[in-house]
Parts: C-alpha cells; sequence; structure tokens
C-alpha cells in the first residue's frame, strides 16, 4: 500500500526520480519505500513554488519592488512580502531597504502602481478570495524615505 501510495505522490508532483533497479520484496520493501521518500524530498517545494506569485516593480526613482507569496504556504491562504531594494541595476538586489510580511486570504492576482490616487506612488497589491464568491482586496502601500509604510486594505467586492 505504502508503495503504490508513493507512486501516486511521483505521479502527482511529476517529480523525476530515479527508477530503482531492483524489484520489491519483502526484504527490501522498506529500504524502496525509503529510497522513495529520499528522492522525493526536493518534489514538494518544486511543486508548490511552481504557482507562487513572485514579481516586481520599478518605482519613478528606480527602486525595486519585489512582491511574493510565502514559500510552504498554500495558494488560497497565507502571506505576502513586499520588499524595497536601491536603485541599482548592476547589482538589483543588493541594497536591501526596507520590507513588510502581510496575511493574505486568497492569492496575490495582480500588483501595479497608481499614481493617480495622490501625488505619491501607491503600490497596489490585488488579492483573489480562492472560494466561490471570487472576492478581490486591495492593499495599497506608499514608499516614504526608503520604508515602506501600509495605507489601507480595499474591498473590492460590493
Amino acid at each position: 500500500m505504502k508503495s503504490l501510495y508513493l507512486f501516486f505522490v511521483i505521479l502527482l508532483c511529476g517529480c523525476q526520480a530515479q527508477p530503482v533497479k531492483q524489484a520489491a520484496t519483502s526484504q527490501n520493501q522498506q529500504s524502496l519505500s525509503q529510497s522513495l521518500a529520499t528522492q522525493l524530498v526536493g518534489c514538494p517545494d518544486n511543486f508548490q513554488n511552481s504557482h507562487l506569485f513572485n514579481n516586481e516593480l520599478l518605482s519613478v526613482n528606480q527602486q525595486r519592488i519585489v512582491i511574493e507569496q510565502g514559500k510552504k504556504e498554500p495558494r488560497g491562504i497565507g502571506s505576502f512580502s513586499i520588499r524595497l531594494y536601491g536603485a541599482n541595476p548592476q547589482f538589483p538586489y543588493d541594497d536591501f531597504l526596507d520590507g513588510l510580511i502581510r496575511m493574505r486570504d486568497g492569492s496575490v492576482s495582480n500588483i501595479f502602481i497608481d499614481q493617480q490616487q495622490t501625488s505619491d506612488e501607491v503600490i497596489v497589491v490585488e488579492i483573489q478570495s480562492s472560494g466561490s464568491g471570487g472576492y478581490k482586496t486591495q492593499e495599497l502601500f506608499k514608499i516614504k524615505n526608503n520604508k515602506i509604510e501600509f495605507i489601507e486594505t480595499k474591498d473590492l467586492s460590493f
């Protein structure tokens, strides 16, 4: 039964596990299961992280803003981070300035900079709920003195 379970885990994860060269017998069935489990150690990370939102924006002054869903978290609930890096095109991630981690109820679906709302750049992170209602919210942030400041959460599901 364990072998059948491991077979389906391999099949569903799409891993490239190496085939086992000897047939399963009562003597080596435990080592076979352990061998398959050892080969699958990297599979869940690769499978889980393939669907995560990870994108970035450039501010007017060329600072890099990175928004990423939390690794190893379910797609429909968890957290996202928003990180600010200095304006250095040669080494874009060397100068970390600030960051926040926010809770999310849904998946990050879109990010953009809205300059229409105020004279400041407003970073908008849209979150789409996973339930049947398809609710959307927007998390609004601004950059002030090289710090990311949370402004508000807007409910778009009215």
